[in-house]
């Protein structure tokens, strides 16, 4: 049976245990945003029947530093990642959704390339893509033993994409996607 680390990409023990870590902050807080976002994923991903090992879920009782997080989803030897984050532009002029992956991993790749299908026909209309992109940095990228895939659902600084991210619905509608996603690559 399969089973997928789901990362909230912010929030209590990000940094130091006791220390709560707001990612992005701009017209909305990344971390409220992806606690949201993950909860949905991991509750649709259940309700499908695919067992889910969440990553920093909630408060201090419940946080795991990233590391930690990453190192536990090895040993559990789960079979994806995925990292859900908002993006910020001190520019203030970016927008858009992208994915990134570990550079030279086709089993990443094929992941990502299924979110994004899935992801894009959900939201194409309504936010811009911006690429799958490469990276040799990321910790979640580059750490973790299975195919994985860091997803930025926007920008905390642009007004069109806050105004989505404001949305249960639009928020509702990219996790169903992710999920389709997810399971297209576990067939």
């Amino acid at each position: 049976m399969a089973l997928v680390a789901v990362d909230r990409g912010h929030g209590w023990g990000n940094k130091f245990l006791w220390l709560y870590d707001s990612g992005a902050v701009g017209l909305v807080v990344e971390a409220e945003i992806t606690l949201l976002l993950a909860s949905m994923i991991n509750i649709k991903l259940n309700y499908d029947g695919i067992e889910t090992f969440p990553i920093r879920v909630g408060g201090k009782e419940t946080a795991r530093l990233l590391w930690r997080g990453i190192q536990l989803a090895n040993n559990k030897k789960c079979s994806r990642y995925v990292s859900v984050h908002v993006n910020s532009d001190i520019q203030k002029s970016g927008e858009g959704w992208e994915l990134w992956i570990r550079k030279d991993d086709i089993h990443s790749k094929l992941l990502a390339s299924r979110i994004y299908e899935q992801l894009n026909n959900t939201i194409k209309d309504k936010m811009s893509f911006r690429g799958i992109k490469e990276t040799d940095v990321l910790q979640v990228c580059v750490k973790t033993q299975m195919p994985a895939c860091l997803i930025e659902l926007g920008f905390v600084n642009s007004e069109k994409d806050v105004e989505l991210l404001k949305s249960i619905s639009f928020l509702n509608q990219c996790a169903r996607a992710i999920v389709n996603g997810i399971k297209d690559d576990l067939k």
